[in-house]
């Protein structure tokens, strides 16, 4: 319940990918000065697992102030990955139940992206 207190006092979660590692700190690392703590980083290049591990372990010791979530997440297997490498919230583009479960299993907070009131209904 911490991660989701902490996005809703936060109000705005900043969403980035960039297959440097270096920028990926630089740009969560300003995000975080300017108070953005909370922090989407998207699946969405070859090598997204590889810099998000290498940026969460970074921020574990660096400034562990920094909550790492991972976002455009479709399935079970690929949020098990980034889980597994310190996601502690993930985002999807839709309501995926097995993700759905893994992260409940995982006390993880689950964001699905739902269109309708069938949808929502199906994520509560």
């Amino acid at each position: 319940m911490a991660v989701l207190a902490a996005m809703m006092d936060q109000s705005i979660i900043p969403v980035f990918y960039d297959p440097d590692v270096e920028v990926c700190r630089n740009v969560i690392q300003a995000c975080a000065n300017g108070g953005a703590k909370c922090v989407e980083f998207t699946n969405r290049g070859d090598f997204a697992a590889h810099a998000f591990l290498e940026v969460t372990r970074h921020f574990a010791s660096a400034d562990p102030s920094v909550i790492m979530g991972v976002g455009s997440i479709v399935d079970a297997p690929t949020a098990a990955i980034y889980i597994a490498n310190g996601a502690r919230f993930v985002v999807g583009p839709l309501l995926n139940p097995e993700v759905a479960r893994l992260c409940n299993r995982r006390g993880i907070p689950y964001s699905p992206g739902c269109g309708s009131a069938t949808e929502i209904g199906d994520a509560q």
